[in-house]
């Protein structure tokens, strides 16, 4: 660690641009993606109403502390510097030969201060980030399909996803779609010939679109049901109308809502691949809506 480093060739607002900061402000929303997934184990805990809540709170600030203590050593060990052909004339091996690897890059610098020297460390590193990846990749699956089954039950998506085979959530349909798309995105992130930031863009787009949904839908629900009964309550609320509206989850919706409308102007892959993608979704929505017999 150090802090010189950390600062070295840094002029807030013009290396790194402002759009650049916003940029990265809407890439580091997907370190916290995955996190809702802890509310799985619901039926497991005996009051979910009050454990939930916590541990999200705690997951949070844990992966808070951690992603903040990794990227400080790892400006650390790579510092900006000069470089013309960057977008703001500065850049860090992070970035560029460290770009699909970056944890690896990390245990290279630290690795080089360590007696063995680096190889060993950078092995043992690289192994266990394939594994979390093979994990991330089946938690995904697992949670797609269940998005999908939830979606088909409220007629939001065909009926064939809402079908389960013996009882279990997960439909055919499920893993087929959520095994299409995925390498889908993926052929077309080379195609489009940005790859992985092609990817971490479209993804905080919807990132982005899901956070502030999940914040106005606490307020809504606030506002439609005043009286339900909560086992745990968002701290700092206000009361407004009759209702306590939960002020972190008003400054997270704009705040979310802002970065996204930010991400329209400085992502390329969200520019356009982005309300492509929205457009397929209501198509989608119609033909289920339609067919189920629903309204609109």
């Amino acid at each position: 660690y150090s802090s010189d480093a950390l600062t070295m060739n840094i002029d807030v607002g013009t290396t790194p641009s402002w759009s650049s900061i916003a940029l990265a402000l809407s890439l580091a929303t997907l370190a916290y993606t995955g996190l809702e997934t802890v509310t799985n184990f619901a039926a497991e805990v005996r009051e979910p109403g009050r454990t939930m809540p916590r541990s999200l709170f705690l997951g949070l600030g844990a992966v808070v502390l951690v992603n903040v203590a990794v990227s400080m050593v790892g400006v650390s060990a790579y510092p900006t510097v000069p470089d013309p052909s960057a977008p703001d004339g500065v850049a860090s091996a992070l970035g560029g030969e460290w770009l699909h690897a970056p944890l690896v890059g990390v245990a290279n610098a630290i690795g080089d201060e360590l007696p063995g020297g680096a190889d060993a460390f950078v092995g043992f590193v690289g192994v266990a980030n394939a594994l979390v990846l093979i994990t991330i990749i089946a938690t995904a699956m697992a949670g797609a399909e269940r998005l999908a089954y939830s979606m088909a039950r409220y007629d939001m998506l065909p009926h064939v996803f809402a079908r389960p085979e013996r009882g279990s959530s997960p439909t055919p349909a499920a893993t087929l779609a959520a095994a299409i798309i995925a390498p889908t995105l993926i052929v077309l992130s080379v195609v489009v010939g940005d790859g992985a930031r092609f990817l971490a863009r479209l993804y905080s787009f919807g990132v982005l679109i899901a956070m502030t949904a999940a914040q106005g839908a606490v307020i809504r629900l606030r506002v439609r049901e005043p009286e339900l009964e909560r086992p745990f309550v968002v701290p700092l609320s206000v009361r407004w109308g009759g209702a306590r509206i939960p002020l972190p989850c008003v400054v997270g919706a704009v705040l979310t809502f802002a970065l996204w409308v930010a991400s329209l102007f400085t992502h390329t892959g969200a520019r356009i691949a982005g309300p492509v993608w929205l457009v397929l979704g209501a198509g989608v929505y119609l033909y289920s809506r339609r067919t189920a017999g629903k309204s609109l």
